[in-house]
């Protein structure tokens, strides 16, 4: 038996007519009958009632064509299972992302997908500043990784990766790391009122960015105003002026949870408001048929990331 033996048999079937089916496949009709009787005669029964019109099955018919139906369809399965890797195997992810995000987030975002699937290519497009909705909307990027959700999710399918804290992070040398970095955990800080802070310098991102904003403001809560002691446009340059001694800073948990090995604990959870980052990973809601993109949305949706899986 073949597929091709199963294809002329089921065509003659649904089409209940030897000349009709003969037609379709581009086969005479005395060579598809003597195919018919020839199958018959190796099967030792008989498949159509040919005294009959339109001509029906036999029992015997009826039992081979539900098999020979079966058979076709795992067939068909198997073939577009294996064109489906094939089309991903020359595929492409592109992701936009933060040159901070970039470093923390995304090597932990790809790791276990690309052991899923060595063969998709991914590249990253970072950058001091993306504009995350219109890279992917444009068709520059495939997906964005971004701090909370688009402003227009009727364009965009969102999917959530983690909640990223802001810890307040202190020199060195700083006094209340003497009696307390000790018994500090970096990926766990303990609690500080940020309050006590309010005669220490600090260092900053740039006015132009959200993390500038939302520092000011959590001092402002606390009652102060931060002593601005320098500006840098990138977190890590805050975070390695702050070991430099040159003022307090603030850093996003996933910084922490992003390192081998984070070192003594320096960092400090802001209590009581302990603020808050949801990070998402955001895609146009009209691109549906990529192969690679779909693969990547099903990986993120079973696994997700919390801080703590972030670490390999």
């Amino acid at each position: 038996m073949d597929l091709k033996e199963f294809r002329y048999i089921l065509k003659v079937a649904n089409m209940k007519n030897i000349s009709k089916a003969a037609s379709e496949l581009y086969v005479s009709q005395p060579a598809l009958s003597q195919y018919i009787n020839n199958v018959e005669a190796g099967l030792g029964v008989k498949l159509f009632n040919r005294s009959t019109y339109p001509i029906s099955l036999t029992p015997a018919g009826e039992i081979y064509i539900a098999n020979a139906r079966a058979i076709t369809d795992i067939y068909e399965n198997m073939i577009s299972s294996i064109n489906e890797i094939k089309q991903t195997q020359k595929g492409k992810i592109t992701i936009a992302a933060s040159n901070f995000r970039a470093f923390c987030i995304f090597p932990r975002l790809v790791a276990g997908f690309t052991k899923l699937y060595p063969w998709i290519e991914i590249e990253l497009y970072e950058a001091e500043r993306v504009n995350y909705e219109c890279s992917v909307k444009n068709g520059d990027v495939d997906f964005s990784i971004l701090p909370g959700v688009p402003a227009d999710p009727t364009k965009f399918d969102s999917y959530y990766l983690c909640k990223d804290e802001i810890y307040v992070v202190l020199p060195p040398d700083h006094p209340y790391n003497k009696e307390h970095a000790q018994h500090n955990n970096p990926l766990n800080p303990l609690p500080i009122d940020l309050s006590i802070l309010k005669n220490d310098k600090f260092i900053l991102l740039s006015k132009n960015q959200e993390t500038y904003q939302r520092s000011i403001d959590f001092c402002s809560q606390f009652g102060f105003v931060p002593r601005i002691n320098l500006k840098t446009p990138l977190l890590l340059t805050c975070y390695s002026m702050c070991m430099s001694g040159l003022g307090c800073t603030f850093m996003y948990s996933s910084f922490f949870d992003a390192m081998d090995n984070p070192g003594v604990g320096y960092a400090y959870r802001i209590a009581p408001i302990y603020p808050k980052s949801d990070v998402y990973v955001i895609k146009d809601k009209s691109v549906t048929d990529n192969k690679c993109v779909n693969l990547f949305i099903e990986y993120i949706t079973k696994h997700g990331l919390d801080p703590g899986s972030l670490r390999l």
